[in-house]
């Protein structure tokens, strides 16, 4: 269909379509050209999650805030660690962001964490980042995911999953199910 056609033509540069109610297009946002992806080293532990090569899209559903989507994740810290979280999805963070409270439950250690200035929608705040373990999309595993944690108040209501994690994928959000699918690029 016209999706699929609009995607090939679109092959080398990340991209986000929205797709209308009526199950059109409403909009194309393209973020620029395509790097090669080169994925990380897989661990023996990660191998217990299903890898990103099956290549399989993977489709999560969201909740609507207006116009935004969010989705219910699984974020893995140290050791294993796993804290489920509702992010914003949003292409215009640079990464995954998440409060600074998440940090100790994810059993990140301040040593490991690297502050640096971040752009948001409030302005430019400290941030600490880093790297989670991975974040679970359902039964999928996304390895090695840059992070930023970011005083609760200064961060909004809502923690975002950001393009640390996102450009790893060719991404659609369908407006009319409320679902976000993910395919490996």
């Amino acid at each position: 269909g016209l999706i699929a056609r609009v995607r090939l033509l679109l092959e080398s540069f990340d991209h986000v379509i929205v797709q209308a109610p009526a199950g059109g297009i409403e909009r194309i946002i393209i973020l620029g050209e395509r790097e090669p992806y080169v994925p990380p080293a897989v661990s023996t532990e990660a191998q217990a999650g299903a890898s990103l090569a099956e290549g399989e899209a993977i489709v999560l559903p969201t909740s609507r805030q207006g116009d935004s989507h969010l989705v219910s994740l699984e974020l893995e810290g140290a050791r294993g660690r796993r804290v489920r979280q509702i992010l914003l999805v949003d292409t215009g963070a640079e990464q995954v962001v998440l409060p600074d409270s998440l940090r100790l439950l994810l059993g990140i250690a301040e040593e490991a964490l690297t502050p640096r200035k971040v752009q948001t929608a409030n302005g430019v705040v400290d941030a600490q980042q880093g790297r989670l373990a991975a974040i679970w999309l359902g039964e999928r595993r996304v390895a090695d995911v840059e992070v930023a944690f970011i005083e609760g108040e200064r961060l909004g209501a809502q923690p975002l999953l950001g393009m640390s994690l996102l450009k790893r994928f060719r991404m659609t959000i369908d407006d009319t199910r409320n679902e976000l699918h993910l395919e490996p690029k």
